[in-house]
C-alpha cells in the first residue's frame, strides 16, 4: 500500500525500485533488440557457411551455443552477487535519505565525522560486492566472446587441411571475413 510505503520509506525501497526499473529495461532493449537480430544473423551466415561445407554450417551454430552457454553458466553464479549489492546498495540508499532527511539534526550535534564514516564503510561494501559482480559478469562475456570468435582460426584451419581444394579460395576468405565481422558484432 502507498501509504505504508510512504511511512517507512528510507530510501530502501526507493533503491531496489531504481535498480529493477533499470535491469527491466536493459532486459528488454536486449529481449526485443539485440536478440532477434542476432539470432537472424547467425542462421543466415551459418546457411551461408553450410553452403561451403555442411560442416561449418554445424560448427558455427556449435561455437555459438557453447559460447552462450558459458556465459549463462557464469553469469548465473554472477547474479548471486548482483542480488547481495543490491541489498548492500538499498542499505547505502537507505542511510543517504536518513541523512539527507536529518541534515539539520546532523549539523547541530556535530555528527558529519560519524555520518561520512557510516557512508564511507556502505561504500566499501557496495565496492567489495561490485568488483565480485562485474569481475563474474566480465568472465562470462569475454569467455563466451573468445568461444565464437574461435570460429574463424578453427574454420581457417580446416579450409588448410581439408577444404582448400573444394571451394574456391577468394570466394571463401570474403565469405569468412563477412562472418567474422558479424560474430564480433
Amino acid at each position: 500500500k502507498p501509504s505504508v510505503l510512504k511511512s517507512y520509506n528510507t530510501g530502501y525501497i526507493s533503491g531496489l525500485l531504481n535498480k529493477l526499473v533499470v535491469r527491466q529495461e536493459q532486459a528488454y532493449n536486449h529481449m526485443v533488440l539485440n536478440m532477434p537480430i542476432s539470432i537472424v544473423y547467425v542462421l543466415y551466415f551459418a546457411i551461408v557457411m553450410w553452403q561451403k561445407h555442411w560442416v561449418l554450417g554445424i560448427l558455427m551454430i556449435t561455437t555459438v551455443i557453447i559460447g552462450n552457454l558459458l556465459r549463462f553458466a557464469v553469469g548465473s553464479i554472477a547474479e548471486k552477487y548482483s542480488a547481495e549489492l543490491s541489498k548492500v546498495e538499498g542499505v547505502r540508499n537507505k542511510s543517504v535519505v536518513d541523512f539527507v532527511s536529518n541534515i539539520n539534526t546532523i549539523q547541530k550535534m556535530r555528527s558529519i565525522k560519524y555520518m561520512n564514516s557510516i557512508l564511507d564503510d556502505d561504500n566499501d561494501k557496495c565496492i567489495e560486492k561490485t568488483r565480485k559482480w562485474v569481475i563474474l559478469d566480465e568472465l562470462a562475456y569475454c569467455g563466451c566472446k573468445l568461444i565464437i570468435f574461435a570460429y574463424t582460426p578453427i574454420v581457417l584451419i580446416l579450409y588448410t587441411k581439408i577444404l582448400s581444394g573444394l571451394v574456391e579460395p577468394n570466394e571463401f576468405y570474403l565469405t569468412l571475413s563477412a562472418v567474422a565481422i558479424q560474430l564480433v558484432h
